[in-house]
Order: C-alpha cells, then structure tokens, then sequence
C-alpha cells in the first residue's frame, strides 16, 4: 500500500467530519455538547493541520498531524466508513511512524470506549499506552 496525503482546502467542514465520526463515541461516554465539542475544535485544530489521506490513490480518510511541545501530534485520524476494516489505519500509523525522523516523538489520544480504534493502536510496536481520566495516551519514540 502506498500512503499519500494532501492539505485540506480551507472550504472543506472538517468539524462536520469530525462530528460524523467522533460524536457516537464522545455521546456515549461524556455526552455530547455541540457548542464545546465546536470550541475546542476550532480553538486547538487549525485548518491547515488537516490532510486528506491516500491509499494507493484513494481519498479513505483523514487526519490531523502537528507540532505541540516538541512532539508530533495526531489529534485526529479518521478513515471513512466504506473504507474501514482495510488496513488503512494501520498502514496511515505505520507509515507515519517509519517517516519519523530519528529522535521524534509521536503522541495521540484515544477515548477509552473506542474499542475498534484501541485494537488498532494495540497493534503499533513500542507503543507506550498509559491511561488518563477517559483517554488512553500514547507514545511512541523514534529512536
């Protein structure tokens, strides 16, 4: 599989993804708050942080990648439902973390309900999960 990613245009609803994806899985375990869920989205989740994600030529997904605190950051990583169950995930993180430059660090965030995403991310090598009020967190070091 060959991974590609592009920047998301400025017109594109990216909370509106988000919320399609990620609503079920907050709803469940803190409720959901339109207005907050909206607030923080904007305030931490620049626009350009977000990429379109190719598979073998395929728009499957998205996600948001940036520096915070000396680390890369994965705030959000979202394949689309039609082309879930494939890998892609797997492979977007795989890939992701085989580009790291030596000495990077990776972190991301996973809610602890989130079964299907806590059996992918249980799959990554020398990923340090630790678990945080209702998140999991996770590290991985590039050496």
């Amino acid at each position: 599989m060959v991974v590609t990613s592009e920047v998301i245009d400025d017109n594109v609803d990216t909370f509106a993804i988000y919320k399609k994806y990620m609503k079920p899985w907050i709803d469940d375990l803190l409720g959901w708050d339109e207005q907050f869920q909206f607030n923080g989205f904007s305030k931490n989740l620049r626009q350009h942080y977000f990429r379109w994600i190719f598979i073998d030529g395929k728009k499957v997904g998205i996600s948001c990648l940036h520096e915070e605190r000396g680390q890369t950051k994965l705030s959000l990583l979202i394949i689309f439902k039609e082309y879930q169950g494939n890998g892609y995930s797997f492979q977007f993180l795989a890939d992701l973390i085989r580009t790291l430059p030596c000495g990077a660090t990776l972190t991301w965030n996973c809610l602890k309900n989130n079964t299907p995403a806590i059996r992918l991310y249980s799959k990554i090598d020398d990923a340090e999960r630790t678990l945080s009020g209702c998140f999991y967190q996770y590290k991985v070091f590039k050496n």
